[in-house]
Order: structure tokens, then C-alpha cells, then sequence
């Protein structure tokens, strides 16, 4: 069962694994302006936004009520989380498509797609052996 502490203990995981995310992005970003020019940086940058932003706001929600207390609460934050998550993530990349000139996309995409495989390694360390370990004990 989810107790209180624990919702806090992931909402910090979610928000740390966030933050590393834009720093992530920063770095990129620079070694793009350095390497390969002022558009691939703003482009990462880009890439990065549209996929930090809906991450955040779906951290957010997520977070919002605690499973153990109030489950149904809980689920449908999540749910609801998600379908923003969507929404957000698809009219960023659009907007970006659409407003920004000169873009350049591999820059975007790219930035975009380590940041999912960054998030997705994330996952897999908060669900670790160590941690199913730590659940079994409970």
C-alpha cells in the first residue's frame, strides 16, 4: 500500500528525473551552438521544450491524489495526465513545425527522442530489483 510518504518520495523521483531532463537539454542545446550552429541549438531547445513541458504538466496531475487514499481520484488524474500529456505534445510539435523558421529538425527530433529514452531509463531505474526488493520487505 501507498502511504503518504511514499507519493512524496516519487513526486521528488518524477520532478529529479525532470530537472535532469533540462539540464540534459541545455547540454545538448550548447554543443549544438558550439558544433553545429545557432538553428540545431535553438532546434534542440525546441525538441526539448515540447517534450519537458507536457512531461511536467503531466507530473503534475499525476501527483495529484495518492492511490492509497483515493483511487478512483488517483486514476482518473492519471488518465487525465496522459490525455494532456498527448494533446500538449502533439500541438508543441506542431507549433514548433509551423512558427519556427529556419528549423532544424534532426535537432528537434533527435533532442526530442534521447529525452524519451532518458525518461524511459529512468523508469526502468525507479523500477529496479532494488526497489522490488524494498517492496517485498513491506
Amino acid at each position: 500500500m501507498q502511504t503518504q510518504s511514499d507519493k512524496l518520495i516519487d513526486k521528488a523521483a518524477a520532478y529529479r528525473l525532470l530537472v535532469a531532463e533540462l539540464a540534459l537539454t541545455v547540454v545538448v542545446a550548447g554543443g549544438l551552438a558550439l558544433g553545429g550552429g545557432r538553428v540545431a541549438a535553438y532546434s534542440a531547445l525546441c525538441g526539448g521544450a515540447a517534450y519537458i513541458a507536457p512531461q511536467f504538466v503531466f507530473a503534475h496531475l499525476a501527483f495529484r491524489h495518492s492511490a492509497a487514499e483515493a483511487p478512483r481520484a488517483a486514476l482518473r488524474c492519471l488518465y487525465l495526465g496522459e490525455a494532456v500529456k498527448l494533446a500538449l505534445t502533439a500541438a508543441l510539435f506542431a507549433a514548433v513545425i509551423v512558427l519556427v523558421e529556419p528549423l532544424h529538425f534532426a535537432a528537434l527530433l533527435l533532442t526530442f527522442a534521447g529525452l524519451a529514452l532518458v525518461n524511459l531509463c529512468g523508469l526502468a531505474v525507479a523500477g529496479s530489483p532494488r526497489s522490488w526488493r524494498q517492496e517485498a520487505r513491506e
